[in-house]
């Protein structure tokens, strides 16, 4: 019998987070089996006006930085 990957992901997970006297008591099991939202594309048009502001809002850069532990990974600058 072999362990998936999925079970020695939440087994390495399951053991970092017990090396943590702060960590929160969670199953990782139980988060990894978390139901996801299946985004549907939406027919209804959008309008001239909506399509400009729209337009106006993805021409904004943008950094997004994520901190995981005490490591901080590199920031990332999206554009249109």
């Amino acid at each position: 019998m072999t362990i998936s990957d999925d079970q020695k992901l939440a087994d390495e997970w399951a053991a970092a987070l017990g090396e943590d006297p702060m960590a929160p008591d969670i199953d990782v099991d139980e988060v990894l089996a978390a139901p996801l939202d299946e985004l549907k594309d939406s027919p209804a048009p959008i309008s001239e006006d909506e399509r400009r502001k729209l337009d106006t809002i993805m021409d904004i850069p943008v950094t997004i930085s994520m901190e995981v532990g005490v490591h901080k990974s590199a920031s990332v600058t999206c554009f249109n």
